[in-house]
């Protein structure tokens, strides 16, 4: 698994905590992975299953015990990927062990257990990142580039909006339901996409979400972010799968791949028929859900060929293609024009006229999160999306929560300075 880097270029050994559907589309998603300064060397799983088909599929060693992995000295980095409400408890124990962490969203279930990792990685000097991949996109770091050089003059307002099929995924009601939907699996991109792109502390939030009825969560989200007296951003997402933005972007997908235009309604279709399968009873209703997760996590082509669909979140692009990643439709409101997305890179509009900016390709997603840490461990570099970063994006989404249940605007208390 390690490309042949040479002795001046280290090597971090990297283990996987949690070997399910977002692993695999590490490996299927980003074969550029594979040739970063990084070994595989092991996976951890509670489930023997799951463990069994890491080693066989990748020919990686895989175990059932966590405590071992952490007290292996030939671990540097755990990636954990387990179900949220694990990740304290494993971040924790890891940074204590002596590793750097790398840990999924959402970082944790309430923000004390935040303040307990970040606490826990500045007292051991170990490497804490949380792994929120849109704000890394390319078209995302030249919008908070340009926003910084006001070449475009002051900056006004951000609007960043999602409408997808995430709620109609085949995931358990119960996993939805921890997430509160889309609010702590796909607002954190929405919201780390805003916050680098003012490159100032968030100080309030006002929100209003909505239920997702079939699905007995939440569905979707308006809100709106400030950034002080003279900045705010719009921030909405749809995660039931009716409008597709990607309607509104030529149909490029998440991560630039083309877009079925009938994505969203082959979901629906394929989540309704699972649930005719099962019937009435939600208990069976979640294990059929819980079994088609596991069976999906290292069968990416059954799941196209039931659904229609690759799972395309955070996909890298065909081979040959050159659309960039789009998550949602981005726009840059400034003084003197406005910026957003296209599929080769952004359109700059001003008063003489629209200006195409290509961007070429780049490490995207989960490599340029790996690349991150490994800057940072490696050669000293600042790590972005530390735990303080993660804990302030997460803020925003709880404050999301509050300030509809209780029709309020929300005051923020641990936001941070960004950084391109």
């Amino acid at each position: 698994m390690t490309a042949p880097l040479g002795p001046s270029k280290p090597v971090l050994r990297l283990a996987f905590v949690g070997l399910g559907q977002g692993l695999m589309r590490i490996f299927q998603n980003y074969p550029e992975v594979k040739t970063l300064p990084f070994d595989i060397v092991a996976g951890v799983d509670v489930d023997p299953d799951a463990v069994a088909k890491f080693t066989a599929e990748l020919g990686i060693p895989g175990h059932t015990s966590f405590e071992d992995l952490c007290a292996d000295p030939g671990v540097d980095v755990l990636y954990i990927s387990t179900p949220p409400e694990l990740h304290k408890e494993q971040a924790i124990a890891g940074l204590e062990a002596g590793k750097h962490v790398l840990v999924e969203k959402p970082m944790a279930l309430d923000l004390a257990d935040c303040e307990e990792m970040v606490a826990t990685a500045d007292r051991t000097g170990y490497k804490l990142m949380v792994a929120h991949t849109h704000s890394l996109d390319l078209p995302v770091l030249k919008m908070a580039e340009i926003v910084a050089s006001k070449t475009l003059g002051e900056l006004h307002n951000i609007h960043t909006w999602n409408f997808n099929d995430f709620n109609a995924r085949p995931f358990p009601t119960s996993t939805l339901r921890v997430s509160h939907g889309p609010l702590l699996e796909q607002a954190p991109h929405q919201i780390d996409i805003v916050r680098k792109i003012a490159r100032r502390p968030a100080t309030s939030v006002t929100a209003a979400t909505f239920n997702d009825s079939w699905r007995g969560c939440v569905g979707g989200f308006t809100s709106l972010i400030r950034f002080g007296p003279d900045v705010a951003a719009s921030v909405a997402f749809d995660a039931r799968g009716f409008f597709d933005t990607s309607e509104l972007f030529w149909w490029v997908g998440e991560g630039g791949e083309a877009r079925d235009p009938e994505t969203n309604t082959k979901a629906r279709r394929h989540l309704r028929r699972r649930f005719a399968e099962a019937g009435d009873d939600p208990v069976l209703r979640e294990r059929a859900l819980e079994q088609e997760k596991k069976q999906d996590s290292y069968n990416r082509p059954a799941l196209a060929a039931r659904t229609g669909r690759t799972d395309n979140a955070s996909a890298a692009p065909a081979k040959g293609a050159k659309n960039q990643p789009f998550f949602g439709l981005t726009i840059v409101d400034c003084a003197d024009g406005a910026i957003r997305q296209s599929p080769n890179g952004l359109r700059l509009y001003r008063e003489d006229g629209v200006e195409e900016i290509p961007l070429e390709p780049a490490l995207r997603g989960r490599a340029a999160e790996l690349m991150q840490m490994y800057d940072a461990v490696v050669h000293g570099a600042d790590l972005v999306h530390d735990g303080r970063w993660g804990m302030a994006t997460l803020e925003i989404c709880f404050a999301m929560l509050s300030s509809s249940r209780e029709s309020r605007e929300v005051p923020l208390t641990r936001q941070v300075l960004t950084s391109l």
